[in-house]
């Protein structure tokens, strides 16, 4: 079993509360993969996920899951709240996509495991060196960490669904989300695309570190569902040796060979680390209240960052670093849209709410005219700016107020 509980009375508070907000309902039909009304619920102490009903019509919202890194993966999701899908694991070479659907109100997790081998063979009935799931192909519990997560709650009828990228518990692989249309139902995002798709890219493998890095060579070019009209803010601050060197040194979860005296140097600057480097959050790894916002520190205000939650939060701006970070990290968006959620997407992180934030901060303070702060931020961090304060930004605010309310009655 994963360690999700030792986050889970903060974010499955976090979630059901925007169920509240979230409701939309989109029927489909000839989906990819279907999903089906839930009869039987299998609960394994953090997660209840639901049993499928292979009879059911495909229907609902796609996500659509693609490979970018150079080696096989096999994607995982975890059903929280509503139907389960017709898969929630299967393999997925290098370049290539799947789609999976989902009905309207469905929340859970999802994420990628590495080097995997089926039927599971390693230590603990495990099949996969990160984000395992009991050894099962189609996973029926939460995934061990550490792992990166895409947590996204989809809403019904008429309303909202929520999104972010999530290292609470811990990272394994970089992660992008991007919104996509909907085919079957025609429905597509009504914000700019630079303002909805979020990406942590965390891994040296992967990270470009020219600071001038434009994904967009031409006009044509579409670079994690945004072009050159839609540019994305990226995270340009940060350096290949921070990206190298930000997992905290006993957080590794495969740390360098000891030098030959069995003493680490201090700090371990000289020690080479491996260009793959999951890390623990130190929730999942030390388990205690503090640093898991349980117990005496499960108010907003008494759970505090934490060296890891700085480090995570530092180079991926866009991404939840511990329980109490939502309002740094929620993205949402009309139900109904569809989610491409991609694996080694490559460039740099994204800061698209610190973005958005500095230009509303500015423009409400009267620092300069409008017209130069959508100027001066367009051209140095790729936001895109609009006649008003960006709707998903003052949905995501009244949907934390409540769930600042929750968490205090608590």
């Amino acid at each position: 079993m994963g360690v999700y509980t030792r986050t889970q009375s903060a974010k499955k508070i976090f979630f059901q509360t925007l169920a509240l907000f979230s409701l939309v309902s989109l029927t489909r039909a000839d989906a990819v993969r279907g999903i089906s009304p839930s009869t039987k619920a299998v609960d394994d102490g953090s997660w209840k996920f639901t049993e499928k009903d292979p009879n059911a019509n495909s229907t609902g919202i796609p996500f659509m899951f693609v490979n970018n890194c150079s080696e096989t993966l096999w994607p995982a999701l975890g059903t929280q709240h509503g139907a389960r899908p017709v898969t929630q694991g299967f393999e997925l070479k290098s370049g290539q996509n799947e789609t999976v659907w989902v009905q309207p109100g469905w929340a859970g997790r999802m994420w990628a495991r590495t080097n995997c081998s089926f039927p599971a063979s390693l230590p603990g009935h495990r099949a996969c060196e990160t984000g395992d799931c009991r050894g099962d192909l189609d996973c029926v519990v939460s995934g061990l960490t550490p792992a990166t997560l895409a947590e996204i709650l989809t809403g019904d009828q008429g309303g909202t669904s929520f999104y972010d990228i999530s290292l609470v518990d811990g990272y394994n692989l970089d992660m992008a989300i991007s919104l996509i249309d909907n085919e079957q139902s025609g429905m597509r995002s009504a914000l700019p695309p630079n303002r909805t798709n979020p990406s942590c890219v965390a891994s040296v493998a992967n990270f470009v570190e020219d600071d001038t890095f434009n994904p967009y060579n031409t006009s044509q070019t579409v670079f994690l569902g945004t072009n050159q009209s839609y540019p994305l803010a990226f995270n340009r601050a940060v350096t290949r040796q921070q990206i190298s060197r930000w997992c905290p040194w006993d957080l590794q979860a495969f740390p360098p060979t000891k030098p030959g005296d069995g003493v680490y140097p201090y700090p371990d600057d000289n020690i080479q680390r491996p260009v793959f480097q999951p890390c623990f959050s130190q929730c999942g790894k030390y388990n205690e209240p503090q640093y898991c916002c349980t117990g005496a520190f499960k108010d907003r205000g008494a759970c505090k960052s934490s060296l890891y939650t700085n480090n995570a939060k530092k180079i991926c701006p866009d991404a939840y670093s511990f329980a109490h970070d939502d309002q740094k990290s929620t993205f949402t968006v009309q139900t109904g849209v569809g989610f491409q959620i991609t694996m080694c997407p490559g460039g740099k992180s994204t800061k698209i709410l610190e973005t958005v934030r500095n230009v509303a901060a500015a423009e409400k303070k009267n620092l300069q005219p409008r017209s130069a702060v959508v100027k001066s931020q367009a051209s140095s961090a790729g936001a895109h700016a609009e006649s008003s304060t960006p709707p998903f930004i003052l949905l995501t605010g009244a949907a934390l107020i409540v769930v600042a309310c929750v968490f205090s009655s608590l």
